[in-house]
């Protein structure tokens, strides 16, 4: 074996946001973003084999989790908005914490690490082409 290799893989999504925690900035109002993430991987290379982990395997298991985020309402169940979305039938992401770019980082880095099976070592959140969000478990 040798390694470890850190492997990466790119995504994106489309969703839609409020942070209920920020009253006089802009980011009270809901609004959406192109979220771009970089789910990185580390990974030990076999001897029988010329990769670490397929990009195609990140893909299918990270894209996964993605879809839950693609084209919803990311939103904190105690946001006072919450009924009435739900109520209208509106496709929810919900949270126990209010979904500020750190909040949905970190969380899909856990639903990564404890559902695919990736060794998942860091993941990038960019909610505009200027603001990323790093984290690591």
């Amino acid at each position: 074996m040798s390694g470890p290799f850190l492997v990466k893989r790119s995504f994106h999504f489309y969703a839609a946001h409020r942070n209920e925690d920020l009253p006089t900035q802009r980011c009270f109002n809901i609004h959406g973003h192109t979220y771009f993430v970089d789910c990185t991987v580390e990974s030990y290379q076999l001897e029988d084999r010329s990769y670490s982990v397929l990009f195609s395997d990140i893909e299918r298991r990270v894209q996964a989790i993605l879809d839950d985020f693609e084209h919803s309402m990311l939103i904190n169940r105690n946001d006072p908005y919450f009924p009435a979305l739900e109520s209208l039938g509106t496709k929810l992401c919900v949270f126990d914490v209010t979904p500020s770019a750190e909040n949905v980082c970190r969380i899909i880095f856990e639903r990564i690490r404890d559902t695919t099976g990736l060794n998942v070592v860091q993941l990038d959140l960019r909610e505009t082409t200027t603001s990323v969000v790093s984290y690591r478990g």
